[in-house]
C-alpha cells in the first residue's frame, strides 16, 4: 500500500483513511489502473455517464479507450458497483497486455511530422468555456501564448522560438509527450492540466504545476526547475527520472508547496 501510494497509483479518502476492507468501486478501480498505466485518452461516455464521480470521468473514458474497461448491455458503466472477482482477473490481464504492448512500442521523444496545429504569435487559444479537441501535434513557438480548455491527442511541443518567454496552459490536457525545448525563469505555466509525459531539453527553464495538475512522468535531460504547487498529493509531478546523458554540470531543481 505504501508503495502503490508513494507512486502516486492509489489515494485515501478526505479524512486521511484508506479503509482497507472496504470493496473497491468500479470507479476506483478505473482511477487507479489509468493512474498505474499514465492512461488518457476519450472513449466516449457511458449512458450512466453523469453518475460517474467528477474526479473518476477521465479515467473511465481513459481506460475504455484502452480496452481494458467496458460496460455493461445496456451501456452503461455502473461505477458504484463493486468489482467482482471476475472483472478484476479481466481488467489486470487487460492492463498487463496493454502495459506489454506500449514497452515493445517505440517511444516518441518528438513529433515525427511537422506539426499542422503552430502556435507562433502571443495571444489566448481554445474557448473560455467547453473544451476544443485538436488532433493530431501541435507546436507553440512564441513566447506569451495561453492554451485554454484544449485536449491535443498527440504531442505538444514548447520549441525554441520561446526564447526565454513564458507559456501558460489552463486546462489542457496532452495525451502524447510535452516536449520543452523552449523557456526561461519565466516559466512554463501549467495549471489545471493532465499531462501524460513531460520531456525537458531546454537547460534552466522553470516549469510551475499549479491548481489540479497532473504529471505522470517526466524526464530530465537538461538542467531544469520544478515547481509543485498543487490541491493535493495525487497532483504535481509524480514521477521524475534524470536521463544518463544529462551533463554533470546540470542543475536541477524541485520545490514542493
Amino acid at each position: 500500500m505504501a508503495a502503490a501510494k508513494g507512486a502516486g497509483c492509489i489515494s485515501g479518502y478526505p479524512d486521511g483513511t484508506f479503509r482497507p476492507d472496504n470493496p473497491i468501486s468500479r470507479q476506483e478501480a478505473a482511477v487507479i489502473v489509468a493512474r498505474l498505466l499514465g492512461l488518457a485518452g476519450s472513449g466516449g461516455q457511458f449512458a450512466d455517464h453523469q453518475d460517474i464521480a467528477p474526479w473518476a470521468r477521465e479515467a473511465v473514458a481513459a481506460v475504455r479507450a484502452a480496452g481494458i474497461m467496458g460496460g455493461y448491455p445496456d451501456g452503461t458503466f455502473r461505477p458504484q458497483n463493486s468489482l467482482t472477482r471476475a472483472e478484476a482477473v479481466v481488467t489486470l490481464q487487460q492492463a498487463l497486455e496493454a502495459r506489454e504492448a506500449g514497452e515493445k512500442e517505440p517511444v516518441k521523444e518528438e513529433p515525427a511530422e511537422e506539426p499542422q496545429n503552430v502556435f507562433d504569435q502571443p495571444g489566448v487559444y481554445g474557448p473560455e468555456e467547453g473544451r476544443e479537441v485538436i488532433d493530431g501535434d501541435v507546436a507553440v513557438s512564441a513566447a506569451g501564448v495561453i492554451l485554454q480548455n484544449i485536449t491535443i491527442t498527440g504531442d505538444l511541443l514548447l520549441d525554441e522560438g520561446i526564447g526565454e518567454g513564458d507559456v501558460t496552459l489552463k486546462g489542457v490536457t496532452v495525451q502524447g509527450a510535452t516536449i520543452v525545448r523552449g523557456g526561461g525563469s519565466n516559466s512554463i505555466n501549467i495549471e489545471n492540466s493532465n499531462l501524460a509525459r513531460l520531456v525537458v531539453t531546454k537547460d534552466g527553464v522553470r516549469i510551475v504545476a499549479t491548481g489540479s495538475t497532473r504529471v505522470t512522468v517526466t524526464t530530465l535531460e537538461s538542467g531544469a526547475i520544478l515547481v509543485s504547487v498543487v490541491d493535493d498529493e495525487t497532483g504535481g509531478f509524480q514521477s521524475v527520472t534524470i536521463s544518463e546523458e544529462i551533463s554533470t554540470s546540470a542543475r536541477i531543481s524541485y520545490l514542493s508547496r
